[in-house]
């Protein structure tokens, strides 16, 4: 683990049992929401995670703030192994840490104000006296484009943009060194999430604190990462810089994502034939044999269903997990239907 990594991740692992019976529960089967990943986020750096709904990755940002108990694997922050420490030993954790939910509307308390709201995680780590406190959620309510007496309102007085502000505000309280951003600007309207997206980009270039940038949404993830991880049933399917993803991907599940990212060109849009995937994302209690992307991918052939392949480096920081990666780029595997 180098400087210049954050939190380091190595084949973490996240069932959930499924129990029966009321008196003398019975494990009948587990729910295999993240299975054997491994990925790094550096210091004052994005890395975005995307893949479908019930890919794994708000589980995964759980897990990294031990707000979830992982299953097996390793996870390091700041060099430190978190992965088994007792509650007691999370406190460090807490204060270096934040979270940013998905939905402004539900994960702000609607009985408090707005200075109550951003205090709270200052009053819990004893931060200061109330007089400091208040200075302190002034000044995070100017660094997120709100004013002073902004504070002395509720939840319901604001847009869903400024919503997020002050949960963005609430997150940075403690100056923490990674925010974990739980599809931040999903439930937003378009113009509202370009300003939201901007303000990331603001704050870490100012605070110089690391992002986990969850989202299914490949257009914003380009604009914020520096790296990307693609995720599908529990996996991570490719792995590497930004613009190398984004420009020359490698797993199919990937260029079936790209192919339907909206881009500013209208000849490139009109020339462009999107990779339709076949059928759901299966079920993470049972999924499929060998490669778990085999029974949607174009280019499965028998084998795709009976091995299941590694994570390899393709090339130069850049991973993949497929079994005829190089097979498809040369042209000699064809999609099979």
């Amino acid at each position: 683990m180098t400087e210049s990594v954050l939190v380091e991740v190595k084949n973490l692992v996240k069932h959930f049992p499924i129990t029966k019976g009321i008196i003398f529960k019975k494990n009948v089967a587990s729910i295999r929401a993240v299975d054997d990943i491994s990925f790094e986020v550096e210091r004052g750096k994005t890395l975005g995670l995307v893949g479908e709904s019930g890919s794994g990755k708000s589980t995964t940002g759980r897990l990294i703030l031990r707000l979830l108990d992982p299953t097996s694997g390793t996870i390091k922050f700041d060099g430190s192994d978190i992965t088994n420490l007792p509650e007691d030993g999370l406190k460090d954790l807490r204060r270096r840490t934040g979270i940013v939910f998905q939905d402004p509307y539900s994960s702000l308390d609607p009985r408090k104000r707005v200075v109550d709201i951003i205090a709270e995680p200052l009053v819990i780590a004893k931060w200061g006296g109330r007089r400091k406190i208040v200075e302190r959620v002034y000044e995070l309510l100017g660094l997120v484009g709100l004013r002073r007496e902004d504070a002395y309102k509720y939840p319901h007085q604001f847009s869903g943009g400024q919503r997020q502000r002050i949960a963005v505000a609430r997150a940075l309280a403690l100056s923490p060194d990674l925010i974990v951003a739980d599809e931040p600007v999903s439930a937003l309207d378009v113009s509202v999430q370009a300003k939201i997206i901007n303000l990331f980009s603001t704050i870490q270039k100012e605070l110089g604190v690391a992002y986990l940038f969850i989202s299914h949404d490949l257009s914003v993830v380009r604009y914020i990462s520096d790296k990307v991880a693609v995720m599908y049933l529990g996996k991570i399917v490719e792995y590497g810089p930004s613009d190398v993803i984004f420009e020359e991907p490698l797993h199919p599940y990937t260029k079936s994502l790209l192919t339907v990212v909206p881009v500013p060109n209208p000849k490139v849009m009109r020339s462009r034939r999107p990779t339709l995937l076949r059928g759901e994302i299966p079920s993470p209690i049972n999924p499929p044999s060998g490669c778990r992307f085999h029974t949607r991918c174009p280019y499965a052939i028998k084998t795709c269903s009976e091995e299941e392949p590694q994570i390899t480096q393709a090339k130069p920081n850049h991973y993949v997990l497929c079994l005829f990666w190089k097979e498809i780029e040369e042209g000699t595997l064809t999609p099979q239907n």
